[in-house]
């Protein structure tokens, strides 16, 4: 026969209700809902067919945040979810956020989705993600003592995925096929090393552990700086590509100019004025594993 159920979860952050009815063959949620003071809301509709293991389902949000704790923070204005029986979930967000601060309050990372759209498939012995992402504000603030710490902390952050994803035995691999663009001028980059507005066209292929990469990130050079050996350096050009490649394998160039105050000769002065500068430029290539 049928059953109705109605459950409050009370006293847990997100209280989670649900009215469902069940039967040998189904259970379906005809109603299903997280909610909280400072959550906002989600409501979905939906059914689980028990002999296939098949969920079918339809949800919302409004308005919703999540305080994942640590310093991570998810807020959305909307977001939709449906859920079908042949494995695969589908999300549609708009104007989604993500606040994260490191161990010092002042390093932290913001980024803004205008728009996003996703689709999950799942099957016996993988599963993919793939999509695209428009990207319309990204702030990352953190310090470093110099350049090479900058990318040493890339590559033990890669070093660390991969550890992370070999040594875990359960669950099946997720592979992803994604797009992500910046639209807009909120995407930059600032710490003391230096600072730019950043433009970017990427799409990832790949497992997680060994993401492909292909596209670029460029700065606007009239808007970056940068420092080294004491000095800083106007922004002319920087620019990262790669070809499907991995990430620390993509190809950059980078150049700067520094003006410097000199003593003239005689001979010079007659071609510069008396407070003559000349201009010292710095450049660098290759990968950002391995820079020259």
């Amino acid at each position: 026969g049928t059953r109705g159920v109605l459950s409050a979860l009370e006293g847990n952050p997100l209280d989670l209700r649900f009215e469902a009815q069940a039967d040998p063959k189904e259970i379906r949620f005809d109603r299903l809902s997280l909610s909280g003071a400072k959550n906002g809301r989600f409501d979905a509709t939906g059914e689980w067919n028990l002999a296939n293991k098949a969920l079918s389902l339809n949800g919302r949000a409004r308005k919703f945040r999540l305080d994942l704790g640590l310093g991570k923070r998810l807020e959305l204005d909307s977001l939709g979810v449906s859920a079908t029986p042949d494995s695969r979930i589908h999300l549609v967000a708009r104007d989604a956020f993500w606040h994260q601060t490191f161990q010092r309050s002042e390093e932290k990372l913001d980024l803004g989705v205008s728009h996003a759209k996703l689709t999950l498939v799942q099957a016996k012995d993988w599963k993919k993600l793939s999509g695209d992402v428009r990207v319309d504000q990204l702030a990352f603030t953190r310090n470093f003592a110099q350049v090479g710490d900058l990318l040493k902390s890339l590559t033990d952050l890669v070093r660390k995925k991969k550890r992370s994803s070999t040594s875990a035995s359960s669950g099946a691999p997720l592979l992803l096929d994604v797009q992500a663009t910046s639209e807009g001028d909120d995407i930059r980059i600032s710490n003391n090393l230096g600072q730019a507005k950043l433009a970017f066209d990427l799409q990832v292929t790949g497992p997680t552990d060994a993401p492909l990469l292909n596209g670029f990130v460029a700065a606007d050079p009239d808007s970056g700086r940068f420092g080294y050996l004491r000095r800083t350096f106007a922004l002319d050009t920087l620019r990262v590509d790669w070809n499907t490649a991995p990430p620390l394998q993509g190809k950059f160039a980078l150049s700067g100019s520094h003006m410097v105050k000199m003593n003239c000769s005689e001979e010079q002065k007659t071609i510069q004025d008396s407070s003559s500068y000349c201009k010292l430029i710095l450049s660098s290539q290759g990968t950002l594993e391995d820079p020259r």
